[in-house]
């Protein structure tokens, strides 16, 4: 007799991110909190908004104290979203994947060794298990070719499918083993719960 199995689809409603928050910034030139409808969500704009206050990028409207917090933008940093700490100082959280995402699309070939080495700053190391973990998320996720199956002591080659190199934006892998990518907006890759019965 077969095993019968059932799969359940994953809907997931995110949260806006620091990017979605950013990119509405940089579109209007200014950005309440009201701008969101669920509380938790108008919580994670007004600190993401204080922190670009603190670091001088954006600056506070003028309004009553019980008013939704409301900014302007004066100094654009580009396409990415700042990643910044409550002080408004810039945060090493964030900045591992986006410098491991530009440096997949700027190589033709590469493995975890290469992404440490080519990847790291001074200010931002990528940790060897790190590099690992985000090569093999986004070859699972169909970012990545396998140009050749890692051996002894010879970690396993990559390739950015070309269709997949969607933009600037390094695709996040979230803890639910799923990635979602900014440039496209939506979900691509989650792995599927099956249970039998």
């Amino acid at each position: 007799m077969p095993i019968r199995t059932r799969t359940h689809r994953l809907e997931l409603r995110l949260a806006p991110s620091q990017q979605d928050m950013w990119d509405t910034l940089r579109e209007r030139g200014t950005l309440a909190t009201d701008a969101y409808g669920r509380p938790d969500d108008r919580q994670a704009c007004r600190t993401y908004l204080l922190r670009l206050v603190k670091a001088g990028i954006a600056e506070r409207l003028p309004g009553k104290p019980t008013a939704p917090l409301a900014v302007r933008l004066i100094r654009d940093m580009g396409p990415v979203a700042p990643v910044l700490t409550d002080g408004g100082r810039a945060s090493r959280r964030g900045r591992i994947t986006d410098q491991m995402w530009r440096t997949i699309r700027m190589h033709r070939q590469i493995d975890c060794r290469d992404l440490v080495i080519y990847g790291s700053t001074a200010d931002v190391p990528i940790p060897p298990v790190e590099a690992q973990k985000y090569l093999s998320v986004l070859h699972r996720a169909g970012y990545l070719h396998l140009v050749e199956p890692g051996r002894q002591h010879r970690p396993a080659k990559y390739r950015l499918i070309p269709s997949k190199n969607t933009g600037p934006r390094p695709p996040r892998v979230l803890q639910l083993r799923a990635v979602f990518d900014d440039n496209l907006g939506r979900l691509v890759y989650g792995e599927e719960v099956r249970d039998a019965g």
